[in-house]
């Protein structure tokens, strides 16, 4: 039996993200609560990403997760880059993003609340 796939837990990364000071990505999990469906704009997306390498990445590096970091930032480059040709990006490439930061923004849970 395989274990099932982690669903965002948004109660614990919004206060994870708040406490880092990362407001829009807490406002955007915390919507996630009620709406995982929720229709997320070029402009969020761009707000999320820039918190993240603002507020997340120098604690991940503080943790030894350099090669993670290094691949998140490449992710943001290329969804970036998505956007800027089309106005979109790879849904399926943003959710296994989106699914690796979570889990491991919620390793450096104990350190961070």
């Amino acid at each position: 039996m395989t274990a099932p796939p982690l669903v965002c837990e948004c109660q614990r990364m919004t206060a994870v993200l708040r406490k880092l000071g990362a407001q829009h990505a807490a406002r955007m999990h915390e919507i996630m609560t009620v709406d995982t469906q929720h229709p997320w704009s070029v402009r969020d997306w761009l707000a999320h990403f820039s918190e993240e390498e603002r507020f997340i990445f120098p604690i991940m590096l503080q943790h030894g997760m350099r090669d993670h970091v290094l691949k998140l930032a490449r992710d943001h480059a290329s969804f970036r880059e998505q956007f800027r040709r089309s106005g979109t990006a790879d849904k399926a490439l943003l959710e296994a993003h989106a699914e690796l930061e979570d889990r491991l923004v919620l390793q450096l849970e104990p350190y961070i609340l």
